[in-house]
């Protein structure tokens, strides 16, 4: 099975201009929180932090993507 279009970039760490990356390792709990019924939650805290997010379920990994601002808005709000 194919790797999907948000994953393989990150993967493949296509940064534009200004962007940078941050990853916090989580617990399946948090994973699954953080992931939300249909990936609400997610787009949620994608939409107030203004930063790419991928949630990596296996590895229990969150990654994200964004400007320094964006990054650190979206880790804040993840850790809380």
């Amino acid at each position: 099975m194919g790797r999907s279009p948000t994953r393989r970039a990150f993967d493949e760490g296509i940064l534009k201009d200004g962007e940078t990356e941050f990853s916090v390792k989580l617990e399946s709990e948090d994973a699954g929180f953080l992931q939300g019924k249909r990936g609400r939650t997610k787009m949620k805290l994608e939409n107030v932090s203004k930063c790419e997010l991928f949630i990596d379920e296996d590895r229990l990994i969150l990654k994200g993507r964004g400007t320094p601002d964006a990054c650190r808005r979206a880790e804040k709000y993840c850790r809380c």
